[in-house]
């Protein structure tokens, strides 16, 4: 004989569970992107500058010195903002992951009430 509250009991510890394995491969792949982020960054301020240093050691006059300097702000600039545009994707997509989450587990809620109503 089936017990329905062994049954309901069942039911919601495996979708529990499925719900924090989805959460924990979204927070694994957000933080593998984010690390990925910071090393693709950092190696990429490193060798900007050494090129920068490289640059400056060349230098003949002060004019050669401003034009280097100015140079790096320019790229440094439009590197910065291009970075700060991937961050607020990987943000974005990140906030999507969660509310799909979000979505999946209150269709989930309604569908489970509207059983319990029928039964």
């Amino acid at each position: 004989m089936k017990n329905p509250f062994i049954d309901m009991t069942a039911e919601a510890t495996r979708r529990s569970v499925d719900s924090v394995e989805k959460l924990a491969a979204v927070n694994t792949a957000v933080f593998t992107k984010i690390a990925q982020f910071q090393i693709d960054t950092a190696g990429h301020f490193v060798a900007a500058g050494l090129e920068q240093a490289k640059r400056l050691q060349g230098a003949q006059s002060v004019e050669d010195l401003l034009a280097a300097g100015n140079a790096f702000a320019e790229a440094s600039l439009n590197d910065g903002l291009a970075r700060a545009q991937s961050a607020v994707a990987l943000v974005a997509e990140t906030r999507d992951a969660y509310l799909g989450l979000l979505q999946e587990a209150q269709i989930a809620d309604v569908v489970t009430q509207v059983a319990k109503k029928a039964a």
